[in-house]
């Protein structure tokens, strides 16, 4: 799981945005992603449970998942910050082929790859001391990391997967439209509003990312993302496989309790008689009514616990 750009220190007035140099290799070898990855969902829901952004979409996710319950899970928190840099070998590119494709791939990470990650996590904050088997390439470790990916993506993606599969579908056919009618021009200003295409250079605004990024050859993976915001994020180290992950369009009923729904039914009364007088029965034809009714009266005749 990984993202985002350098952090700058107040006052510098270095241009905020990043720039990715294309070719026309580059742009001939330009992929959108057949499937939502789940390893970049993972990361960036991470970063959304940290913050209290865009409550109107994901508020109510917020409070179904109930945040972290399990202690251990504080710890993606520190190689996953919701500002700056998050470790890039947390979101390998063989998550392409799935979840469990993207686990193996991460506990294959070299050494030397985790400990440049965690060096340039600790360039921003001071890492824990169970960070240091980690830069070892301790496997105990490794596998306690990969267990925690695992629980992470248990709780707080895969319940909502079909949801996050569906909006993704919608997104890449939007994008495969675009770029089979206007070519990569199309597909660039379709991604977000902060991204332009000015030829041979796409370029992303945002104070998240700055630099440049050469593709060498290499085309980006282009990857729709639910949990993805406020705009485009790509992995800091320009020599692994390019991605760019950008926001899609969300509509903010998505966790929306559905309306309530009256059965077909007839109801016909009749008089019948009582020691107490006239009551009436009523005798319903069908299904009956629905379960959730049921519950309710049974709660409703049971003594109260205060009584």
């Amino acid at each position: 799981m990984a993202w985002v750009g350098h952090v700058r220190r107040t006052g510098e007035r270095r241009p905020v945005g990043l720039r990715i140099h294309f070719t026309y290799e580059d742009v001939a070898r330009v992929v959108l992603a057949e499937e939502p990855d789940p390893l970049w969902e993972g990361l960036l829901s991470l970063h959304l449970l940290q913050t209290r952004d865009a409550p109107l979409v994901y508020g109510r996710w917020r409070r179904a998942a109930g945040g972290f319950v399990a202690p251990e899970l504080l710890r993606l928190r520190r190689l996953a910050p919701p500002h700056g840099y998050s470790a890039d070998f947390l979101t390998p590119a063989a998550t392409s082929a799935g979840f469990e494709a993207g686990v193996e791939a991460l506990l294959a990470t070299p050494r030397g790859r985790i400990r440049a990650d965690l060096a340039e996590l600790a360039r921003a904050r001071p890492l824990p001391g169970w960070a240091r088997p980690l830069a070892d390439g301790d496997a105990r470790a490794m596998g306690g990391l990969a267990g925690l990916v695992r629980r992470h993506h248990e709780r707080f993606v895969a319940p909502y997967w079909p949801h996050i599969r569906s909006r993704f579908d919608e997104a890449r056919s939007v994008a495969a439209r675009a770029m089979t009618g206007s070519g990569f021009a199309g597909l660039a200003e379709g991604l977000h509003p902060s991204v332009r295409w000015t030829a041979p250079v796409l370029h992303i605004a945002g104070r998240h990312l700055e630099g440049d990024l050469y593709l060498r050859g290499r085309g980006p993976r282009i990857i729709p993302s639910f949990f993805c915001r406020p705009g485009p994020i790509v992995l800091k180290d320009g020599s692994l496989p390019p991605a760019l992950v950008h926001p899609i369009a969300h509509d903010p009923r998505w966790l929306s309790p559905p309306p309530p729904s009256t059965p077909p039914r007839t109801m016909r009364s009749r008089r019948c008689s009582g020691r107490r007088g006239r009551r009436c029965s009523r005798r319903w034809t069908g299904a009956g009514p629905p379960a959730s009714w049921r519950a309710g009266w049974a709660s409703a005749r049971r003594p109260s616990a205060t009584m």
